[in-house]
């Protein structure tokens, strides 16, 4: 099989962490957000005064444990008492974004940039515009950006470039979403998807048996939220898909691995070890040995994410953040050799990586294309899913699958039914049951 082997130098490119430190807890970031704080704090200093005062206080120290759900609840009862607490709509605003919930969350932006627009001017109007982004508003979320870019030192370069992306994702999000739709997109319901994240959807052989991963998030006395991932096992019944008690015998007792994809016949099962990389464990008699750590090419660079073994066993794609990529994670194929080990890593080329992360590859050997999702290309925002086909020894350029299937928010994991009627993924967009949810797409047939 010819393959491209043109690698790029990545050059000054802005990855997926680089993006992420503009939008995490604020509590948690550096200097810049920190002053935010402090003036939003100056700002709600009267009103803190106030019976408020007391609900703000609760609130911050869940909100600092990351546990919004319980924040919202203790923000809204002050704005109950002062429906003008800057600081109090503010954060409110943040956690609907954490809850992911982007029509409720630009109501509460909105008021705390109407309320003081000294203020707005310099942090909510990015959050505003990501709250406008993520519920489909691209016109008014770009009018938002352009405003943080306009107050933006120009030495800033790395935000103003972080800027100019989302922009760019308004634009395609408006082209996209005016597209013609060749599917329809169902959430699975309450018989997988729960409250938590419920994602990488993997199928045994036959399409009716289905391995997914459930990620809690369980607190302590005081509060503090850890998560835990346990690998779930579902069934296609006449009522739908349905979460089962079927033991995965010795493995469901190795938490710290998260589920990536199953071997071609059922009996492998490839794993992510937050700090081992990618792992396999063997079915034997029932039973789930013990993960074994991939070696060569699988174990280089600081992060190997996910890996897809092609039916005939012959090829892995795996995603990696090695050097000599484009920036981020890159795809990435390896064949079979003769001896039953893994050759070179070949990079897919600049039709398929960016200088953002790509990942989650899932390949359909009967057309050729390669399925996969990305931070990069023409995304309509957070991850969204692409195709790409292997022509004449080169991959096409990607091809972003559109909406419904795609949305503002992080769609991943897309994977192909045998009978390609239909497909699965994980997308944490607005309207599920919570986190990330599994989702089905019903192909129109012509």
């Amino acid at each position: 099989m010819k393959l491209s082997g043109t690698i790029l130098g990545a050059g000054f490119c802005i990855t997926a962490n680089l993006l992420r430190q503009y939008f995490l807890i604020p509590a948690k970031r550096g200097g810049i957000l920190l002053f935010a704080l402090a003036v939003l704090l100056v700002l709600s200093g009267a009103a803190m005064s106030g019976g408020e005062g007391k609900y703000i206080r609760r609130a911050d120290v869940a909100f600092d444990l990351n546990n919004f759900m319980l924040a919202l609840e203790l923000y809204n009862k002050a704005l109950e008492i002062n429906p003008k607490n800057v600081k109090a709509n503010y954060k409110a605003g943040y956690c609907y974004m954490e809850l992911h919930e982007p029509k409720k969350a630009k109501v509460y932006f909105k008021r705390a940039f109407d309320i003081t627009p000294t203020f707005s001017d310099y942090l909510i109007t990015f959050y505003l515009a990501q709250a406008y982004h993520q519920d489909y508003e691209f016109e008014e979320a770009r009018k938002y950006y352009q405003q943080e870019m306009a107050k933006t030192p120009r030495t800033d370069k790395p935000y103003l470039q972080f800027l100019q992306k989302r922009i760019d994702e308004c634009a395609a999000g408006a082209m996209l979403i005016n597209k013609p739709s060749v599917a329809e997109v169902i959430n699975l319901g309450r018989g997988v998807n729960t409250s938590f994240s419920d994602h990488i959807p993997v199928f045994l052989p036959g399409d009716s048996a289905m391995l997914y991963t459930t990620r809690y998030r369980h607190g302590d006395k005081n509060g503090l939220l850890s998560d835990e991932e346990k690998l779930k096992y579902a069934y296609l019944s006449k009522d739908g898909w349905q979460q089962t008690a079927h033991s995965l015998g010795s493995f469901k007792t190795k938490q710290e691995h998260g589920l990536v994809n199953i071997g071609p016949q059922g009996h492998k099962l490839y794993t992510f070890h937050t700090t081992k990389g990618l792992h396999v464990s063997q079915l034997e008699q029932g039973v789930w040995g013990e993960p074994q750590q991939l070696e060569y090419p699988f174990d280089e660079g600081q992060l190997n994410v996910s890996v897809f073994i092609t039916p005939d066993g012959k090829y892995a794609f795996f995603s990696s953040n090695r050097n000599g990529g484009f920036g981020g994670l890159d795809l990435y194929i390896t064949a079979r050799q003769e001896d039953g080990s893994w050759g070179d890593a070949l990079n897919l080329g600049p039709n398929v990586n960016t200088a953002f992360d790509d990942d989650a590859p899932f390949v359909d050997p009967a057309t050729n294309t390669l399925y996969f999702s990305s931070l990069g290309h023409n995304t309509m925002g957070g991850f969204d899913i692409f195709s790409s086909r292997l022509e004449n020894g080169e991959w096409s350029k990607a091809y972003n699958l559109g909406y419904p299937i795609n949305s503002t928010h992080d769609d991943l994991y897309f994977v192909l039914n045998r009978s390609r009627t239909s497909a699965f993924f994980s997308s944490n967009r607005a309207g599920g049951f919570g986190g990330k949810d599994i989702y089905q797409v019903l192909f129109s047939v012509k």
